[in-house]
Parts: structure tokens; sequence; C-alpha cells
């Protein structure tokens, strides 16, 4: 079992195909390698064509699009919610100004197509250098 996961950690790919294949090369050598790695990735890829397919036939619906419009908005409403019970404890007079500063910088940065990569190493930096100290 160690030895199986240690090996599937280390190869190139996804750890649970080459875990699943290496604990089965163990137990019953090339087949059962064969059939633990189509065990454990045919089904998901069946899925995924299948919900493929739905979707792309779906994409002319008006109701189809309706629908996918609400579940964005819930999920962008979801995100926005996480991200103030994350923000609102650090949240106090000193670091207000800063904070504005970051999301009015992030929307700025997306507007002018700026990846997230950088958005994200830029504001470490900002935040990095521009220190507030909280109030005791």
């Amino acid at each position: 079992y160690w030895l199986a996961q240690s090996l599937a950690k280390v190869t190139p790919g996804t750890v649970i195909l080459a875990f699943c294949a290496a604990t089965a090369w163990m137990m019953r050598r090339s087949a059962g390698s064969l059939a633990a790695v189509l065990a454990v990735s045919v089904p998901s890829a069946v899925i995924a064509v299948f919900l493929t397919m739905a979707f792309t036939s779906m994409s002319g619906s008006p109701r189809a699009l309706a629908v996918l419009g609400a579940v964005l908005a819930a999920s962008i409403g979801l995100m926005w919610a996480a991200a103030w019970l994350l923000v609102k404890p650090e949240l106090n007079k000193v670091t207000a100004l800063r904070t504005v500063v970051l999301v009015f910088g992030v929307f700025i940065a997306r507007w002018w197509s700026v990846s997230p990569i950088e958005i994200l190493a830029g504001a470490a930096i900002i935040g990095a250098l521009w220190s507030c100290e909280k109030d005791p």
C-alpha cells in the first residue's frame, strides 16, 4: 500500500489513476492494473461525454440558458458571501482603505484583461509593502 501510494505521488499524471494501477499491479499484475485504471477512468469519461452532449444540445434553448444564468448568478453570490466572511473579521478603520483599494484595483485589472495569477501576485506584493497595524 505505502509503495503504491509513494509511486503514485512521484509519477506524472493523475495520482488516483497511478495509485489504482500500482495497487492492482501488486495484486494481479498487468490484467489487474488495466482493469483498475479502466474501472476508475471510464465511468467518469462517459459522464463527461454525456454532460457535454447535453450541454451542447441545450445551448440553443432559452430556458436552458436562463437556468445556466441563474446558476451562474447564484455561484457568484456564494463566492461574494464567502469572501465577505473571510474579510469581515479583519476589516477595521485602519485596513479598510487598503481593502477598498485592492478590490477596486482587481476590478480595474480584470477590465484590462490582466490574468488572475498576475493579480494575485500584485495583491500579495501590495499587501506585503502596505502594512497596516491593527488597533489594539
